[in-house]
């Protein structure tokens, strides 16, 4: 029984390329998986809303008025009240109130989700968060 080493004899060229290979499939394999990371990361990039101003028109008892939403890619910027007549304003004193606490949850928090509606008009903010939420839902993409 021989137990002789035994050696392998490589030549440089294929050492070199060798390791030009693993060096540019380590460099292919890296930037693939920054390519699918950035494209990941566009997604979460995108913009949630399609720029503009949205109206939305209530009618209570033959009075109407709006409510007038203007957004920006990722922001609701501005949410107002308008054309609300002096009947409506007497017949139904708590829509301004109620509105304006509503519109300032709703600027704070960036979005129309956990808004509470204060417990003396319920009925009146439920009312106006259903229509801010349908505005809110037409400028979604």
């Amino acid at each position: 029984m021989n137990k002789a080493p035994k050696f392998m004899v490589f030549r440089m060229s294929e050492l070199i390329y060798t390791f030009i290979i693993i060096v540019l499939l380590t460099v292919l394999i890296f930037l693939l998986y920054n390519f699918f990371q950035k494209t990941d990361s566009k997604q979460t990039e995108e913009t949630m809303y399609i720029p503009g101003v949205y109206t939305s028109e209530i009618s209570l008892n033959n009075a109407n008025f709006e409510i007038k939403m203007t957004f920006d890619d990722n922001h609701i910027n501005d949410i107002s009240i308008q054309n609300v007549s002096d009947s409506v304003s007497a017949m139904y004193p708590l829509i301004m109130p109620t509105f304006e606490t509503i519109t300032s949850q709703i600027i704070t928090n960036g979005s129309t989700e956990n808004i509470n509606c204060p417990d003396s008009s319920k009925y009146t903010g439920q009312l106006l968060l259903n229509n801010i939420i349908a505005l809110e839902d037409q400028a979604k993409r």
